[in-house]
């Protein structure tokens, strides 16, 4: 999933305004019930966002380097 959110121009911008819908743009599924036990323990990552006309803006663009997100892990306690 790195590897992937990695090569996906902004990914990590991506990421950060809808975790849910990036690793389904980038082909992970989620089971309705892990995507509910995500948010459940983590609603302030995969909770309702708001952000939709924000993540198609920012997945139209070219990454411009003004703004950059590296993402090293998905689980607290996780190695890469």
């Amino acid at each position: 999933m790195l590897r992937r959110i990695a090569e996906t121009p902004n990914g990590g911008r991506l990421l950060c305004l809808d975790p849910q819908r990036l690793l389904a743009d980038i082909g992970v599924e989620m089971t309705p019930e892990c995507a509910q036990e995500a948010r459940l323990s983590h609603p302030e990552f995969f909770g309702p966002t708001g952000r939709e006309h924000a993540y198609d803006t920012t997945a139209a663009c070219a990454p411009d380097g003004s703004v950059s997100v590296t993402v090293s892990g998905l689980f607290r306690g996780a190695s890469t």
